[in-house]
């Protein structure tokens, strides 16, 4: 006779003897083929089920047997009753803003009627470890930050910071664009950093390639041997996941860094989202199936864009006009600070530095202060300059080579750097 899914978690669980996430459990009831699955319930629905047992809900029965329990990293154990244990508050969390990262708006009224009536007797241990009085409260994972942190560590104008961050909480989609050492993942990191400060949210980076593909980043059919035999499965992307999980983090903040995001092919790679990034409250069905996706609320994405590479013209009207640009130059004062705190010949490197971008005569092309932001810069100056600097200035003049001679190291040691030497 086929179990039903709680009865299959049950075993897996028993099996294991350690507490799993809701995709292992589904694996494992798949591989060992305890319930039909095929056509029926994917694994949000055993998921609910799963959460209906952890807290439970029934609405025939309001004092329901626990079976099992939902630990803080979204695992889910098996329950033992044990005498004398603390009392845990289910209600709490139904009732806080909170409650939706723990899955409760999939449950029915009636469920949610129930389980405000409830206030659990026993308490409970997971198979490995006790439950904690604070289980159903998210706790601040991401330390505290602030907006004059941000400033000291970046050198950005108190003005201009504001105005960025009034942007991203209207747009919640921004792109960092700017010539190379301009410090734009530094800053994009930075930004994450403040919007996650003192939440339980997430923050990830994904580095953009002219390889990524649209399979990568929202979804794609994948091979994947099970028990010896090959079989393709529709997968989701890394954007998809994200969003995912930050359905469950909601209200908590969720930072997407795409870096180098002009790299790849965007209008191939983005598919659906080029939809979603203009309609934000919308779901759309995906090209291969699956579950409909939507940008959650709660998500914000920042790119970053070397305005240097050539490949930037790719990047057409329709894309661009679904993000705010924030425009990186560099900030020469920002690096005069930086050389003065170190006792280091600020004037005659700045005085280079300058002459150099006057040369280049294009502000997508300029250099940027990231080279000399280094700790014993006295000691690696002759490495950035010959092996960093040398080979940009090589390509931007590949056709105008005696442009950049006076620029070369061996020049400037001996000349206007020679303070440095």
């Amino acid at each position: 006779m086929a179990l039903t899914f709680i009865q299959a978690a049950q075993q897996v669980l028993e099996s294991h003897g350690k507490p799993l996430r809701v995709e292992e459990i589904w694996q494992q009831i798949q591989e060992q083929r305890l319930c039909n699955t095929e056509g029926k319930t994917p694994e949000a629905t055993l998921s609910t089920e799963l959460l209906r047992a952890s807290l439970g809900v029934a609405v025939s029965k309001p004092r329901a047997i626990r079976p099992f329990h939902r630990r803080e990293d979204g695992t889910f154990g098996l329950v033992a009753w044990l005498p004398e244990a603390q009392q845990i508050a289910l209600n709490t969390a139904l009732n806080t803003p909170e409650g939706g990262r723990y899955g409760l708006p999939l449950l029915s009224e009636d469920e949610k009627r129930n389980l405000s009536r409830e206030r659990p007797e026993p308490d409970l241990m997971v198979i490995d470890e006790p439950v904690r009085a604070e289980v159903m409260r998210p706790r601040s994972s991401h330390p505290r930050y602030t907006r004059e942190e941000l400033l000291a560590d970046t050198g950005l104008p108190p003005e201009q910071l504001d105005g960025w961050l009034r942007i991203l909480e209207r747009k919640r989609q921004v792109i960092l664009q700017g010539p190379p050492g301009t410090g734009k993942t530094f800053l994009a990191a930075r930004l994450a950093k403040l919007l996650l400060s003192e939440t339980h949210g997430q923050v990830e980076t994904l580095q953009f390639h002219p390889a990524y593909a649209y399979e990568d980043f929202i979804q794609g059919i994948r091979p994947k041997v099970v028990k010896g035999a090959l079989s393709y499965k529709l997968l989701p992307g890394r954007f998809v996941r994200f969003c995912r999980k930050a359905e469950e983090l909601d209200p908590a903040p969720c930072v997407l860094i795409l870096d180098e995001l002009n790299r790849a092919n965007l209008p191939r790679v983005f598919g659906e989202l080029m939809y979603l990034l203009e309609y934000r409250d919308q779901s759309v069905p995906l090209a291969a199936g699956g579950r409909p996706l939507r940008i959650p609320r709660n998500v914000t994405v920042i790119g970053t864009m070397n305005t240097a590479d050539r490949s930037i013209a790719r990047m057409d009207h329709a894309l661009r006009r679904r993000f705010a640009f924030l425009r990186l130059r560099p900030d020469y004062d920002v690096l005069q600070q930086h050389l003065d705190r170190a006792g280091l010949p600020a004037a005659s490197l700045l005085e280079v530095l300058r002459d150099v971008n006057r040369l280049i005569e294009d502000p997508n092309y300029e250099l940027g202060i990231s080279f000399f932001m280094g700790s014993e810069l006295r000691e690696h100056l002759p490495d950035i300059w010959e092996c960093e600097i040398e080979p940009y200035l090589e390509e931007f003049f590949y056709d105008q080579p005696k442009k950049m001679e006076p620029f070369r190291w061996r020049d400037l040691a001996r000349t206007r750097l020679k303070d440095w030497s």
